[in-house]
């Protein structure tokens, strides 16, 4: 593997990973939920790394040429890194401050109130077992779990930016 696409990638995945928490603690703060439908500014964010990864491999440092299988490799090693620091981190915000337990409480309650919209709505779909079991299961969620299902998402976002950008940003050096 060259040197220089690892040290890319893990410079990348390092500022991404703590950008996509600093993300996640800020919405926090102002009192939004992080889980909800702000997580998916964090697909734009964590976009933004794989641009300036490859451009930054492919301009500086390897004279205009970025190769497919490089710029899939340098996604890959991104996308491994980032959304291991990822959701570590989420983990230990939730697990061991307070301001993440209050994420997690509007989380839930956030959830709960989906659920009674949802019995409310669909009453011959929504019964009182299923209501009941899903309450139960939504009030079981806990700090390994929230930052399991991030995992799923973040990485999904990664393959998605990997692909795409790879793509875009290669180009082979012409043939005389």
């Amino acid at each position: 593997m060259n040197q220089k696409i690892r040290q890319v990638a893990l410079k990348s995945a390092l500022l991404a990973g703590v950008c996509c928490i600093l993300y996640s603690v800020s919405l926090t703060l102002l009192g939004e939920n992080p889980f909800g439908s702000f997580k998916y500014m964090i697909a734009g964010i964590y976009a933004l790394f794989f641009i300036g990864a490859m451009w930054h491999y492919r301009f500086k440092l390897n004279g205009g040429v970025l190769r497919g299988k490089e710029g899939v490799l340098m996604g890959l090693l991104i996308n491994a890194f980032a959304t291991t620091l990822y959701c570590i981190g989420i983990y230990v915000f939730l697990k061991f401050t307070g301001l993440g337990e209050s994420a997690m409480d509007l989380h839930v309650n956030m959830n709960l109130a989906i659920l009674e919209k949802a019995r409310i709505a669909t009453p011959e779909y929504m019964t009182d077992t299923v209501y009941s079991q899903t309450k139960d299961a939504i009030h079981s969620w806990d700090s390994f779990f929230l930052a399991s299902e991030q995992i799923a998402f973040f990485m999904g976002a990664g393959f998605f930016n990997t692909i795409l950008f790879s793509r875009m940003m290669s180009h082979k050096p012409q043939v005389k």
